[in-house]
């Protein structure tokens, strides 16, 4: 066992001395996310399954964590060190059936994770992104997850689309280390950027190892202040910057340290985000007693969004002409979201075409009523290729290019 392990063995006796440490002792968590909200979150949980680094009890860091995460009520979670795909394995037992999770292929010895919940989210894809700058990003490039979230608006359910994006930046203050941010950062936003530009609502969660309002770097700005500094990005984390309300914790109570971990997310989301949710899951302190030495030296950031919120009175409003928008993404590997509008109720037949003429799909048919509409293209089983998405309500017709690749 290395020193590090024995002192911090150690110190965890002194505090910890006639408390109990069975995770069964500390069940009652707050829960944060709500049957109303999509609700994620982002977690560091130290060194989780390797007993040389981080916590030392294997066992009662994996309890506490399924604890964590059960109790929450979080729908998704971007997790990063996570050092044992066994302790993997064994949380998505603990937490039973109702969860599932991807863990990352391509992260060295701290990888990144998705855990979720399977009647909220639905894992249309996976995969990293970015690894052309894997030094930049410390051998930990982005995890990326197309997702369903199915939730409630009024009793009626209601199915949106998101790309999340879980990341883990180079750690430490150095100046070697803050340049890899930048440049990370840079990518990521050319990244993000592209996807906004056809509409994707993106979330980026995870461990950003920098603070927003400067650099823990002395002297320098913060490698995030291109995302900071453009109107079409949200942090959810804002508020914890500003306070500097510590996500790392440089002590034993968390009232010290540095605000690392950050949940952002593009402008198109701003509406269905709910106000000043974005928080750090302190409740869990006093429970989980030595929570600093038996869990993690991170605490995790949540933040809730609303559907049936964000739809401004113009949106609600009945439209004024005929329209289909572009489809978006476009292009788009899996599916795609087709939206369109009708000032009065018209019989309509939305198709889509193959670049031979051949009609491969019917996406709506029948009379409409007036009014803005969104329907799903699932088009991942087509071969790659151009394809055209048409109109036709009424007198009207228009017509969209759209591009499948694999």
């Amino acid at each position: 066992m290395r020193l590090a392990s024995l002192m911090r063995s150690a110190s965890l006796l002194v505090l910890l001395l006639g408390t109990a440490l069975s995770p069964l002792a500390a069940q009652d968590l707050p829960a944060q996310g709500t049957d109303a909200t999509f609700d994620v979150g982002t977690w560091n949980i130290e060194w989780f399954g390797d007993s040389d680094d981080g916590p030392t009890n294997e066992q009662l860091q994996q309890d506490r964590a399924a604890a964590v995460i059960g109790q929450s009520e979080v729908d998704l979670w971007c997790l990063q060190e996570i050092a044992s795909t066994t302790a993997f394995a064994n949380l998505l037992a603990t937490l039973g059936d109702g969860y599932a999770g991807v863990l990352a292929t391509d992260s060295g010895r701290q990888r990144l994770a998705y855990v979720y919940k399977t009647d909220v989210v639905q894992n249309l894809g996976t995969q990293h992104v970015l690894t052309e700058f894997d030094f930049a990003f410390a051998g930990r490039p982005p995890l990326q997850m197309r997702a369903r979230v199915l939730t409630q608006t009024d009793g009626a359910p209601t199915q949106t689309d998101v790309r999340a994006l879980c990341f883990h930046a180079k750690a430490f203050s150095d100046v070697g280390s803050y340049n890899r941010r930048v440049d990370a950062s840079e990518a990521l936003k050319n990244y993000t950027d592209n996807l906004a530009a056809i509409n994707t609502q993106v979330m980026i969660l995870g461990d950003y190892n920098d603070e927003l309002g400067a650099s823990t770097s002395s002297g320098r700005t913060s490698p995030y202040a291109n995302f900071v500094e453009d109107d079409g990005y949200v942090f959810a984390s804002a508020d914890l910057d500003a306070s500097n309300t510590p996500t790392f914790c440089g002590n034993s109570s968390c009232s010290g340290g540095s605000t690392l971990d950050h949940i952002a997310f593009t402008a198109n989301l701003a509406g269905p985000y709910v106000e000043s949710s974005g928080d750090r899951y302190d409740e869990i302190l006093s429970p989980l007693g030595g929570y600093t030495f038996t869990v993690s030296d991170h605490l995790p950031v949540i933040a809730q969004f609303n559907f049936g919120l964000g739809v401004s009175a113009e949106d609600d409003a009945t439209p004024t002409r005929f329209a289909l928008d572009a489809p978006f993404p476009n292009p788009f590997a899996e599916d795609a979201t087709v939206r369109f509008a009708l000032p009065s109720a018209t019989p309509v037949d939305l198709a889509v075409f193959d670049a031979l003429g051949r009609r491969v799909a019917t996406l709506a048919s029948g009379t409409h009523a007036a009014g803005n509409h969104t329907v799903m293209f699932e088009g991942g089983a087509l071969p790659p290729g151009l394809y055209l998405v048409r109109l036709i309500a009424g007198d009207a017709t228009a017509t969209r290019r759209l591009v499948r690749v694999l």
